[in-house]
C-alpha cells in the first residue's frame, strides 16, 4: 500500500508544481488515508496536520511519504486530468502549458512531451 501512496504523493506533488491541483486536495487525501486505515504511517498524519504551514510544507510532506517513486507514471494520471480537462472545455493554451511542464517535471519521454 505504501507504494502506492508514494505514487500518489508524487501525483500530488507534481499536480501541485505545475498548477493543476491544489494543496488542499493533497490534505484531503491524507485525511481521507487517516479514515480508512488502522495505523496510517506517520508520514500521511504531518501531511494531514500541514494546511496550516502552507503550500510548502504541504510539498515537503509530501515528499516524505514512503515508498517507491515512479515519477512517470504520477505524471501520466495528470496528463490524463489535463486530457479530461481539454475534453470537457477547457483553455487549450493554458492546458498545453501545464501538460508541457507536467511532461518535463515527471521525466516523460520525449514523443509524449512533444505529442
Amino acid at each position: 500500500m505504501q507504494h502506492q501512496h508514494a505514487i500518489k504523493a508524487d501525483y500530488f506533488l507534481y499536480g501541485i508544481q505545475a498548477g493543476i491541483i491544489s494543496f488542499q486536495d493533497a490534505i484531503y487525501w491524507a485525511d481521507k488515508i487517516i479514515e480508512v486505515e488502522d495505523v496510517p504511517c506517520v508520514e500521511i498524519i504531518d501531511l494531514a496536520l500541514s494546511k496550516s504551514r502552507g503550500r510548502n510544507e504541504v510539498m515537503n510532506a509530501l515528499k516524505g511519504i514512503p515508498g517507491k517513486r515512479d515519477p512517470q507514471l504520477s505524471g501520466s494520471y495528470l496528463l490524463g486530468d489535463l486530457k479530461q480537462l481539454l475534453f470537457a472545455g477547457g483553455d487549450l493554451k493554458d492546458i498545453a502549458h501545464k501538460a508541457m511542464n507536467v511532461a518535463a517535471i515527471t521525466q516523460q519521454p520525449d514523443d509524449d512531451y512533444f505529442r
